[in-house]
C-alpha cells in the first residue's frame, strides 16, 4: 500500500484559502458548524483538541485550515475529503432558516464555487486521494477477511474436538457430515449438500480445484468425497503414551 509520505503532489495555497473563506459561511449558527467539523475529522482527535470552539466560525476555520496546511503530508486525505465534500453542497438548511437567509446563501454559494473551482484545477491531486482511500479500504478488507477465516477456523477446530469426545456415534457421523460440509465451503470448495440414492447416501459433493487450464481441459467435473471416523488400534505401549488416537479417512 502506497504510504502517505510518498506521495510529492501538494494543494495550491489558494484552494486553502477558499476552503477557509467557504467552511465558516456554510453554516451560521455555531453547534451545527462544530459537529459538521467533528464530523469530517472524527478520525484526527488531535487536529480537534487544538481547535478553540469558542471562537468564531471565521477564527476556527482559519486555525483549522492552518493546522492541515502546516502538516500536509499528514493531512492530505482529509483536506481533500473536506474540499470535495464542501464543494458538492448546493443547499444550505441552516442559512436557508435565517431571516437574512437569501443574503447568507449567496455568500455561501459563491463560497463553494470558488472552492470547486479551485477543486477542479487539483485534479491530479483528487485521484491520488482516490486511489490511496481506495488501497486503505481494501486493505481493511483483506484484514476484516483474514479475522472472519480465522474466526470460522477456531470453530471448526472447536466442533472437532467437541466431536472427538462424543459417545453418541450415530449423532457424531451426522454433526460429522456439516462439519465437512462447511470445512470445505472455507477453504472455497463449494460444497453441495448430502442426498440419498436408492442403495448409498451421499454425504456431499464438491467441484474439483483445477488450474484455468486443467478446468477448461476437465470441463469442471465435480468428484466425490467419502469420509468416515476411524479410530485406531494401538499397541499396548503406544496406547499408555496416546490414551485415543481417531483419524479421517
Amino acid at each position: 500500500m502506497q504510504q502517505p509520505d510518498a506521495r510529492k503532489k501538494t494543494i495550491n495555497p489558494s484552494a486553502y484559502n477558499a476552503l477557509a473563506d467557504a467552511l465558516w459561511l456554510i453554516y451560521w449558527n455555531k453547534d451545527p458548524f462544530e459537529l459538521y467539523v467533528r464530523g469530517m475529522l472524527k478520525d484526527h482527535s488531535e487536529v480537534l483538541a487544538r481547535l478553540n470552539f469558542q471562537s468564531t466560525k471565521r477564527e476556527v476555520s482559519g486555525q483549522l485550515v492552518k493546522l492541515l496546511r502546516a502538516n500536509e503530508t499528514r493531512y492530505l486525505d482529509v483536506t481533500v475529503a473536506l474540499m470535495l465534500d464542501i464543494a458538492a453542497m448546493d443547499r444550505f438548511p441552516n442559512l436557508e432558516r435565517q431571516v437574512d437567509g437569501d443574503v447568507m446563501v449567496f455568500k455561501a454559494t459563491a463560497a463553494v464555487a470558488e472552492l470547486r473551482r479551485w477543486t477542479g484545477k487539483q485534479q491530479d491531486i483528487i485521484k491520488e486521494h482516490e486511489a490511496h482511500a481506495a488501497a486503505i479500504a481494501e486493505s481493511a478488507k483483506k484484514d476484516q477477511d483474514g479475522r472472519v477465516f480465522a474466526q470460522a477456523h477456531d470453530d471448526l477446530k472447536h466442533r472437532f474436538i467437541v466431536m472427538h469426545a462424543a459417545t453418541d456415534k450415530h449423532q457424531r457421523g451426522t454433526d460429522f457430515e456439516g462439519f465437512i460440509n462447511e470445512l470445505f465451503a472455507l477453504y472455497d470448495f463449494e460444497p453441495r449438500a448430502a442426498y440419498i440414492m436408492e442403495y448409498e447416501q451421499i454425504d456431499g459433493a464438491f467441484p474439483s480445484i483445477l488450474t484455468t487450464t486443467s478446468l477448461r481441459l476437465n470441463g469442471g467435473r465435480s468428484a466425490l468425497v467419502a469420509a468416515s471416523w476411524m479410530c485406531l488400534n494401538l499397541t499396548s505401549s503406544a496406547r499408555a503414551r496416546t490414551p485415543s488416537v481417531c483419524t479421517l479417512v
